[in-house]
């Protein structure tokens, strides 16, 4: 009599198969699977994110800044003998004379308004003193704003050559230009500062001339004055008069006046239109 099939045999088969598909199925799902999201961005100490730069960090200002800048370090000035005068001059401040001779050009001047200069304060016990009267502190508060490369936009009151002084060697020809510098057109020199074109930097600037100078004072035509903050604390009796201020640009080291909507430099020649 034959043998009958055992009635499981078919299940097992199935079993078999199911387990075998559902393995597969499982496999396939672990390959699809998104792995780990990336890290987000470090965070600052306030909890915001770290942008990332856009392109170099700019060094200047946009626009003036309106108040001067204190400086911890400031360019040693560069001197020269001129026509067989010394950087010291034959006075009895040649250190006084050796910052208004000076001949480096700014690399990076600081634009800053005109009020920051002209309201920029100093110790009244530097008044008549020669640099190396000074106290500690009052040359400490000095210093830190004496020497600074600037540019101010302003306006022309005057330009007038100076006589003999002790920072040119008391020379006749070799003299210093007091340019007064305005705020506004019409303003008279009592709210002014004065800037100075000296023998030793007009000697690579020709076209700065008096005559070019008042030309520009008279037509109240915008300057722009580039050079090294100084104080000169000779005469103090003219603040409020003569000048509004003892802080000066000395010496000037660029002159621009504007055209239109550009700024041209003065070697070039005056031509307002």
């Amino acid at each position: 009599m034959a043998q009958r099939s055992a009635p499981w045999g078919p299940l097992i088969g199935i079993l078999l198969v199911a387990i075998v598909v559902v393995g597969v199925l499982l496999y396939l799902r672990g390959r699809a699977a998104p792995g780990p999201e990336p890290a987000p961005p470090a965070a600052t100490a306030q909890g915001a994110t770290t942008p990332v730069p856009a392109g170099p960090t700019p060094t200047r200002p946009a626009g003036p800044l309106p108040a001067v800048p204190t400086a911890a370090a400031l360019p040693t000035p560069e001197e020269i003998t001129f026509h067989g005068c010394p950087p010291g001059g034959d006075g009895t401040d040649p250190e006084l004379n050796r910052l208004k001779n000076r001949v480096d050009v700014p690399k990076d001047p600081l634009p800053i308004a005109f009020s920051a200069l002209l309201h920029l304060p100093w110790p009244p016990g530097v008044n008549d003193k020669h640099m190396a009267q000074w106290s500690p502190a009052d040359r400490a508060a000095v210093d830190q704003y004496n020497g600074l490369a600037v540019s101010i936009e302003g306006y022309l009151a005057e330009a007038r050559a100076q006589g003999p002084e002790s920072t040119n060697c008391h020379s006749t020809t070799d003299v210093d230009f007091h340019i007064w510098l305005v705020e506004r057109p019409g303003r008279d020199r009592s709210a002014s500062i004065i800037t100075e074109a000296t023998p030793r930097g007009r000697a690579q600037h020709p076209a700065w001339t008096v005559q070019t100078l008042q030309q520009i004072a008279r037509d109240n035509t915008r300057v722009r004055i580039t050079g090294w903050t100084m104080l000169d604390p000779e005469h103090p009796e003219q603040v409020g008069k003569t000048r509004g201020t003892l802080w000066e640009i000395h010496p000037i080291t660029e002159i621009e006046y504007q055209r239109g909507t550009r700024w041209v430099d003065l070697d070039s020649g005056y031509s307002p239109r």
